[in-house]
């Protein structure tokens, strides 16, 4: 029989509030003992705390800290002057997946971060990185400089194809009826044209009365 995560959630809940000490150390033991540490960091982190923590879902912004190895790789000036330096030694990053190969899980202890630093050229770059849950800040989207500056290239960019694309748009129309006037005026020279050959052709065949009592 199958028995739902929230249903094993809540027994496991109301279980750690009424267990007698003995049992509540085993319970601590085995969690200790079985359990990954950054998972029992994340545990201990989280009951430590006064005040609902905000768990990051997939493809949210976040400001994190410095990977050690990265720091030497590049240059806070450079990102500072791009509008991707949040604060020292933090990088803005986005979130695409947990530390598991199976589907997003929010409550995983680590995350998978694309953090936002410039390569070689100083052009922004994403760099994967495995980072702790609880080190991630959750940020909304506008609060990076580097991204509102390019959505408003971008927005600007849209503006001008969009005129662009008015301008052809009317040229075409424009050619279009020039082309429709023209065909008009042929079809109405035509017309004239065949009226004229067909009174010419009237009366050229038309039969001469024949005056039989003069004849």
């Amino acid at each position: 029989m199958h028995v739902s995560d929230k249903f094993m959630k809540s027994i496991l809940n109301e279980s750690l509030k009424t267990s007698c000490k003995d049992n509540l150390d085993i319970v601590t033991t085995h969690v200790h003992c079985f359990l990954p540490e950054n998972s029992i960091e994340f545990i201990t982190y989280i009951s430590r705390l006064k005040e609902p923590f905000e768990l990051l879902e997939l493809n949210d912004y976040c400001i994190v800290p410095y990977p050690s190895y990265i720091e030497s790789k590049i240059n806070s000036d450079v990102l500072a002057d791009m509008g991707l330096l949040p604060k020292p030694k933090y990088l803005y990053g986005k979130v695409v997946g947990d530390s598991s190969y199976r589907d997003y899980n929010p409550y995983s202890a680590s995350l998978k971060v694309n953090v936002l630093i410039h390569d070689d050229q100083n052009k922004m770059i994403h760099q994967e990185e495995l980072v702790k849950h609880i080190e991630i800040q959750k940020i909304n989207k506008l609060e990076i400089d580097y991204l509102k500056t390019a959505k408003k290239e971008q927005n600007i960019l849209i503006q001008d194809l969009q005129n662009a694309l008015n301008i052809q748009i009317s040229e075409n129309n424009f050619l279009v009826e020039d082309d429709v006037n023209d065909e008009r005026e042929k079809e109405e020279t035509f017309k004239k044209e065949l009226d004229i050959v067909s009174n010419e052709v009237i009366t050229k065949t038309k039969p001469k009365k024949v005056d039989f009592l003069n004849k």
